[in-house]
């Protein structure tokens, strides 16, 4: 076939240049679109219809196309009347939901206006819902007019049965009085009635009535154990019971508790005098005796009187050493004390309180052990009067040791020679005199604490070494004057000797 019949029978398709009917591209990559579409479609009639024998089945080719054309509409058409018909049942639904909802809204309108006719005619029946209620009020406390005319002969019975201690019947009393105020005030809508006036007050007294018998629960346990059963059984019903409305829970437990502990200090240290200089090893001496005596009392008497969760025993030990620490606490910040009642508060609180005869007696048990509590005497307290004692044991030495010089010298004027020792040696009792002096204190001390000891040991050490230095001098004056002639001595070579056999003791002795 010639080229140029081939190139007539290739079709051309519209290409978007300025003036053609097709739009040009709007973006780039649709330009590039149009092109390969249009090169497929050339290359693909170029395929079909090359050859001259296939252009007698262009009539099949064109007919097949138009059937699918139709084919391709006719899916089309129904698509698109597929799509109608559902618009137009959304739009049918559309309008019988705007119906319902104009429905709804005249509905809505009805019963708001029936509402603001309710509501004015509530407001028209105000006065009648007051004459209601002050109807049912009226007959709520025509109910109740027998029982609030008894109210107050019943205060005042009740009033009776606390003043006679009988405080069982005063508590069961006391709540049916406080039973009737609840129920006329639920009854009358809050109003408080004058009758119930004076019901405070007997409450609070019947709260003084529990504290003030368990105050006294060492001596009612021994004479009217009754009464602090009863006291003690009213605070513990009032702890459970479930308080009004109209006020919260009262504290009568733990005032009872309070009440246990300080009527326990009062007997014991309630007094604001403390001993006298001198006096404090009596004190402590009867508080030696107390105490155990009271921890016992407890444990026989007051303990089956109270709940277990009380501890009594617990209790008082530890009430017991609270107030005895402060006690003494309070009376180290008083004037100094002297050395002998300095360490009797330092053995009685280290050994004697701590020791068998006290609080470790095996007979109180585990319940009464205050070992983990705070101690008497603070470690403070401890080296304040320790320094006291040394420094008033170390005067009252130095005055001895002065005394003994004293005489000692005194004698070297005599007429008659020194005493000897069973080996003919001349001596006196002055150093065993110093000696004794000193050892005792060194073993006093001991008798407290090492720390102590150790004090009052090199305390011993310096004094012995001053008397030394004195004894010396005093010799020396002693040998000047005779030598001298102005205090001639009778037996000078013999108390001389004397003299040096008694430094020569003190110096070597251990």
């Amino acid at each position: 076939m010639d080229s140029s019949i081939k190139d007539k029978m290739q079709p051309t398709l519209p290409s978007g240049h300025p003036g053609s009917s097709c739009p040009g591209p709007e973006w780039p990559e649709q330009d590039r679109a149009e092109q390969l579409a249009r090169g497929a479609a050339l290359k693909w009639a170029s395929g079909i219809f090359y050859r001259p024998e296939q252009l007698a089945r262009l009539g099949q080719y064109r007919s097949r196309e138009v059937q699918r054309t139709c084919f391709l509409e006719a899916r089309l058409k129904s698509v698109v009347q597929s799509y109608l018909e559902g618009v137009q049942t959304g739009v049918w639904q559309l309008s019988q939901a705007l119906g319902a909802v104009q429905g709804v809204h005249e509905a809505l309108s009805q019963a708001h206006g029936l509402i603001q006719g309710l509501a004015q005619a509530s407001k028209s029946l105000e006065a009648l819902r007051e004459q209601v209620t002050q109807h049912k009020q009226l007959q709520a406390l025509s109910q109740l007019l027998p029982r609030l005319q008894a109210v107050p002969a019943s205060v005042t019975h009740t009033k009776m049965l606390i003043d006679a201690q009988q405080l069982l019947e005063a508590y069961v009393s006391l709540r049916e009085l406080e039973q009737l105020q609840e129920e006329a005030w639920v009854s009358l809508g809050g109003l408080e009635l004058p009758v119930f006036q004076g019901l405070g007050l007997l409450a609070e007294a019947m709260g003084h009535a529990v504290e003030e018998a368990a105050g006294a629960a060492g001596q009612l346990a021994r004479t009217d154990p009754a009464l602090l059963v009863a006291a003690i059984r009213v605070a513990e019903m009032e702890a459970r019971r479930t308080p009004p409305q109209r006020r919260g829970p009262r504290d009568w437990q733990r005032r009872c508790l309070q009440a246990l502990q300080a009527g326990l200090e009062q007997v014991h240290f309630g007094t604001t005098v403390l001993p006298k200089p001198g006096a404090l090893a009596e004190w402590l001496k009867a508080l030696q005796v107390a105490l155990p005596a009271e921890l016992a009392t407890a444990e026989a008497l007051v303990a089956p009187c109270c709940p277990p969760y009380y501890n009594v025993i617990r209790l008082w030990s530890h009430t017991l050493h609270n107030g005895l620490r402060r006690s003494l606490q309070q009376l180290l910040k008083g004037p100094e004390l002297g050395a002998t009642d300095a360490f009797t508060l330092l053995h009685w609180a280290l050994h004697v309180y701590p020791g068998k005869e006290m609080m470790g007696s095996l007979e109180l048990g585990p319940e009464a052990d205050v070992s983990q509590l705070e101690p008497l005497l603070t470690s403070e307290n401890i080296e304040k009067l320790e320094a006291t004692f040394v420094v008033k044991v170390q005067a009252s030495v130095a005055q001895w040791l002065q005394k003994a010089l004293d005489g000692e010298v005194g004698e070297w004027s005599r007429e008659q020679e020194p005493n000897t020792d069973p080996s003919g040696f001349y001596h006196s009792p002055m150093p065993a005199i110093v000696l004794q002096i000193l050892a005792e204190n060194i073993h006093l001390a001991g008798m407290v604490s090492e720390s102590l000891q150790h004090r009052v040991h090199g305390m011993a050490l310096s004094e012995l070494g001053t008397f030394l230095k004195s004894f010396s001098d005093a010799l020396i004056q002693f040998s000047q004057d005779h030598l001298s002639g102005e205090a001639l001595a009778a037996h000078y070579v013999s108390y001389l000797l004397a003299a040096l056999n008694h430094q020569s003791e003190l110096r070597w002795h251990p």
